[in-house]
């Protein structure tokens, strides 16, 4: 078993966290993201009467076209209420030149569609499910499929992990769970302590991660701010701290002073650029890309130790 908490005190210093900047690019790592990038494919996964929800889909790049490659479906944030896909361009984007299909999803929320946070969660699971359903097709390996997500999108994606149920009428319950997943400052608790009980306080328990943890689970990176209002860093690491009660491994790293959504791009590019490499990292630990960022030793631990 193995968790950690990681406080970083000092980005400026460190030689990875150089936000390189050009017109319409940005330099993270040895990776160009494309500012402007657009998917590769944009495909239905749910029809709704006439609403239509949709994949946004990056195909890894590789070396190698015909070789089936890991994926990492990633969920938007904005509080079940509202967000967008694109709004995960810069993240899919890099993940997908690293030789990962990233997929950013469209969810039902509030706004949009008058729905529940618990219709959201039923929609991640249709997105997940088809996308194991169409693994071959999509070119993707189902053993090795991770889940991500921001804020009210990291409870979707934590919650393909934990929560039972929500399935959409006539689907089956998910044969299998992501084999990660990288949480950018997510909602992990649904009680009168947490956020977003008001919104489903007739079924809080059952939809909250932090109480949802089982053995099995899968590894779990979260991002977060000191000064997260959504995510505290003391329920974070209740959520890592369960996780590793169960024999799996997690990991926070939490950045001084920071606020909810201190990650984009558009706020700072350093942080930016940092998040992400500490993401590659982990999915690089936990088997999903294929070779770490330039600042690691090329070396894969056994993280169960």
């Amino acid at each position: 078993m193995f968790f950690a908490t990681l406080v970083l005190f000092s980005l400026v210093a460190s030689p990875i966290a150089i936000a390189t900047v050009a017109k319409d690019s940005i330099k993270v790592g040895n990776v160009w993201v494309n500012t402007k990038a657009k998917p590769s494919e944009i495909i239905n996964y749910k029809i709704i009467g006439a609403r239509e929800l949709k994949l946004h889909i990056f195909h890894g790049v590789s070396s190698n076209d015909n070789e089936h490659k890991p994926a990492l479906i990633m969920f938007h944030g904005g509080g079940w209420n509202s967000g967008n896909p694109t709004s995960l361009y810069d993240q899919t984007d890099y993940f997908s030149k690293i030789g990962i299909t990233t997929i950013s999803v469209e969810y039902r929320t509030w706004k949009k569609d008058q729905t529940p946070p618990n219709v959201s969660l039923m929609d991640a699971k249709s997105a997940y499910r088809w996308v194991l359903t169409n693994a071959k097709t999509l070119n993707i390996d189902p053993a090795k499929i991770a889940a991500g997500g921001v804020s009210a999108g990291g409870h979707l994606a934590a919650s393909l992990a934990t929560i039972k149920g929500f399935n959409a009428i006539g689907e089956r319950p998910l044969p299998i769970q992501p084999v990660a997943l990288v949480l950018f400052n997510p909602v992990v608790d649904t009680s009168s302590q947490g956020h977003g009980y008001n919104r489903v306080k007739e079924f809080w328990r059952a939809i909250s991660p932090i109480h949802n943890v089982a053995q099995g689970h899968p590894p779990t990176l979260t991002l977060l701010g000191s000064n997260d209002r959504v995510l505290s860093v003391a329920t974070a690491n209740k959520y890592r701290d369960n996780i590793v009660s169960v024999g799996s491994y997690a990991v926070n790293h939490i950045y001084p002073d920071k606020a909810h959504g201190f990650f984009t791009r558009t706020r700072s590019e350093l942080l930016f650029v940092d998040t992400l490499l500490k993401a590659h990292d982990f999915l690089f630990k936990t088997g999903i890309a294929a070779a770490p960022s330039p600042a690691v030793r090329p070396t894969r631990p056994n993280i169960n130790n």
